[in-house]
């Protein structure tokens, strides 16, 4: 293996001050909640999960949603057509 370019090891900041990264943590977490209720839908609909537990777990992923979603409110219709672009509805 030959060295890697100095240019690719250098670190990236995602953020310049204290709100750009609280911004960042909240559009991680609605992507993890995002994510994480199509894994529950696709794990409901191919019938590997009670229709209790789904309930349940769906509850707890949308209150989070809704938190998220109060914080991120200015920024959620531009984060949505960045991620969500090429997404099946």
């Amino acid at each position: 293996m030959g060295e890697m370019d100095p240019e690719l090891q250098q670190e990236v900041r995602l953020y310049e001050n204290s709100v750009e990264r609280e911004r960042v943590d909240n559009m991680s977490e609605l992507y993890a909640v995002l994510n994480a209720l199509e894994c529950l839908k696709k794990v409901f609909s191919r019938d590997c999960i009670a229709p209790k537990e789904y309930t349940a777990e769906c509850s707890k992923l949308l209150v989070q949603y809704k938190v998220i979603l109060h914080e991120l409110c200015f920024f959620i219709v531009r984060f949505l057509q960045v991620f969500y672009a090429f997404c099946a509805v």
